[in-house]
């Protein structure tokens, strides 16, 4: 927003100098800088607001991002753990008795698919 001040300075600047005489035309001038380096920390200060909130919002994005791919990672590596106790209690005798067949090929391959899916990454 401009002053009255500032507006008369650029109005009477867009007359004739004689209007104005030589020191009116000094102090309109001197107005107009003093508004233009105003208006240019007002740009400044918006810049490093912008680039702060940029810097912000894209931190979130990134950590967003990352949290939602360890979860992910994490529940894959949780289910290896789990067809890993599947085959290591298939090797006991009582592992041998109780589980069936099926089982044992789940774990041992759904572990080899998990195991190619988190080297992918």
């Amino acid at each position: 927003m401009l002053s009255d001040e500032e507006r008369k300075a650029i109005e009477n600047l867009k007359g004739t100098y004689w209007y104005v005489g030589e020191e009116g035309l000094e102090e309109n001038i001197k107005i107009i800088l003093n508004l233009i380096e105003k208006q240019q920390k007002e740009i400044e200060e918006l810049k490093e607001k912008a680039d702060a909130n940029l810097a912000y919002y894209d931190q979130i994005y990134q950590n967003g991002i990352y949290t939602g791919q360890r979860a992910v990672e994490d529940k894959i590596k949780a289910k290896i753990e789990e067809y890993d106790e599947t085959l290591y209690y298939a090797e006991t005798e009582e592992g041998m008795a109780e589980l069936k067949d099926y089982e044992y090929d789940e774990a041992k391959y759904g572990k080899k698919v998990l195991q190619s899916l988190l080297e992918k990454e």
